[in-house]
């Protein structure tokens, strides 16, 4: 499970050490994607699976549909785990998420989500306002 936030920085532009607060023990494949709000998904691979299985049962006459299987799927990139627990991240989806330099990794139980510094103040600003509605969230599951 992941938990918590932790900020790191980016090694050699696009290697990320895994902070230690996140316990990537066991796990060696990896799946990062866009995520919704100008971060990136670190999903375990099997996760990733659920995932894709969930998205495939939708249907795809919706345009929202489509538009989800490209930000998702058409986006995502599988990743090894190595033994110093870095993972090396494609360039295009740092670029979609403005990380440059450091990197906030924030934990969502069955993924990782991580941001660019400047994108997660905005997202703080947001959290701490308490001002967040719930009452549109769409019921799709990350679990396995």
């Amino acid at each position: 499970m992941f938990i918590g936030t932790a900020t790191t920085t980016l090694v050699n532009e696009n290697n990320l050490n895994i902070p230690e607060s996140f316990s990537v023990d066991g796990l060696f494949d990896l799946v990062v994607t866009s995520g919704f709000e100008k971060n990136l998904l670190l999903v375990p691979q099997s996760t990733f699976v659920s995932l894709q299985n969930s998205i495939k049962s939708l249907n795809l006459l919706d345009p929202g549909v489509r538009l989800l299987n490209r930000l998702f799927l058409g986006r995502a990139s599988i990743l090894q785990v190595n033994s110093t627990k870095q993972i090396s991240i494609p360039q295009g989806l740092l670029d979609f998420a403005e990380i440059s330099a450091k990197v906030v990794v924030v934990g969502q139980g069955a993924f990782l989500e991580l941001w660019s510094e400047d994108n997660w103040k905005k997202q703080a600003i947001v959290l701490d306002s308490g001002d967040i509605s719930f009452n549109d969230t769409i019921s799709l599951t990350l679990e396995r």
